[in-house]
């Protein structure tokens, strides 16, 4: 019983005092070399090292046609991240699939690809890609965040990016990760570039605040799934519309072109009457 209450308080007084990594991401409106190069003077003022690295990285959120995860600040995301094998220097992928609701907790599954289909499930194009041994954990955690049938998830948007990261040392102690990236999203046939900064830090340093700071970033951030979608949004005419509510723009645009028929069609008509008169 001693050992239960000793326990009990060490790991309350641990929890109280660890530090909690805060991730935040941002759009910048400025080219890729000058963000690089006004971290980079920061690093050196400060005196910090960092080891540098470059990822190309692929990713595809999933949502329901209602967008509840873009909503609630969570998301479906496939994610490959190229690397070179080290015996046959041949390029390969570290597949992983991301699923969150809420944004607080994140669980990873695995990814397998398989030459034969066994269910209709396998012919859809996210959850064919969760390897077969976790895909009932993957539908049961569906299921219990109220999507009802799985086979409505479909593909938002699609990114494409080259990730500068920047692992920052103080002291030989890690102490944030700094990452911008070069971005591609595309969705619906249509492609929109951007930059995105990623502050990893946790509670004990101010370097995220000072980054922020240094590069006047006051709005509030926002998830790289939110992100990635705002900026389809901003640059692809009735982007949210066509994706929440699919048939009935397609309705939409037949009524018009229906109408741009029936007015040609009158006009057409109009002109021989008065010709006939």
């Amino acid at each position: 019983m001693l050992i239960r209450i000793f326990l009990s308080v060490f790991l309350l007084f641990t929890t109280c005092h660890s530090s909690t990594n805060i991730k935040q991401s941002f759009i910048i409106k400025k080219e890729f070399s000058v963000i690089k190069k006004e971290i980079d003077n920061y690093l050196a003022t400060k005196k910090y090292n960092a080891k540098q690295t470059d990822d190309k990285i692929l990713e595809m959120y999933f949502d329901v046609p209602e967008l509840n995860y873009l909503k609630q600040n969570g998301m479906i995301r496939y994610r490959a991240v190229e690397y070179r094998s080290k015996k046959k220097n041949k390029i390969k992928y570290r597949e992983s699939i991301a699923y969150t609701l809420d944004g607080n907790t994140t669980s990873t599954f695995s990814v397998k690809h398989y030459n034969n289909i066994k269910s209709m499930q396998e012919k859809h194009p996210m959850l064919t890609l969760v390897k077969r041994k976790e895909r009932q954990v993957f539908l049961n955690q569906l299921h219990q965040d109220g999507v009802k049938y799985p086979m409505r998830l479909k593909k938002i948007v699609q990114v494409s990016k080259v990730v500068h990261t920047l692992a920052v040392e103080n002291n030989s102690n890690k102490i944030a990760n700094i990452s911008i990236s070069q971005v591609e999203a595309s969705a619906l046939d249509q492609e929109t570039n951007y930059v995105m900064l990623t502050l990893e830090t946790d509670n004990t340093t101010n370097v995220s605040k000072e980054i922020k700071n240094l590069l006047g970033l006051q709005a509030i951030a926002k998830t790289e799934y939110q992100l990635a979608f705002d900026e389809m949004n901003n640059n692809v005419f009735l982007f949210y519309w066509i994706l929440r509510y699919p048939y009935l723009i397609n309705l939409l645009y037949g009524l018009g072109f229906g109408l741009i028929g029936f007015m040609l069609i009158f006009l057409l008509f109009r002109k021989r009457l008065m010709f006939n008169d």
